[in-house]
Order: structure tokens, then C-alpha cells, then sequence
């Protein structure tokens, strides 16, 4: 088994609760033009989200997969 198909399968364990419906949000626009993210009964005005999953949403944003999706 090669490196990266180890590294696959490592990132797919630790990433596959962000795909969880609970972790769903989706981004609307309000009433008066500003972004809102609406998920799990919540409604924010800012991306709900910390630090180490913008970092996470960075680095697999500069991996190679377009093919695997």
C-alpha cells in the first residue's frame, strides 16, 4: 500500500464527522445583503467556525483532488 493511499485513508477517519448532518451549515443571504450561516438551529452572522477548521479548510482546499470528487 503506497504513502498517499495511507494518507487518504487517515484524512477520511478524521475528516468524515465533518460531514455529519449536525455539522451542516448552509450560507444564505439576509434580508439586508449581509451572509448568515444557518444550520443545526442556529443562525450566525460570521462563519462558525474556529480556528483549526479554517486551517483544516485551507489545507484541503490546496490538495489535488478535484479528480475524486
Amino acid at each position: 500500500m503506497s504513502g498517499f493511499t495511507l494518507l487518504n485513508r487517515a484524512l477520511r477517519a478524521i475528516l468524515i464527522v465533518d460531514f455529519e448532518p449536525h455539522n451542516t451549515w448552509f450560507v444564505q443571504q439576509s434580508d439586508d445583503g449581509k451572509l448568515i450561516w444557518i444550520g443545526n438551529d442556529q443562525v450566525f452572522t460570521h462563519e462558525p467556525v474556529g480556528y483549526f477548521q479554517r486551517l483544516e479548510g485551507w489545507f484541503l482546499g490546496r490538495l489535488p483532488i478535484d479528480a475524486e470528487m
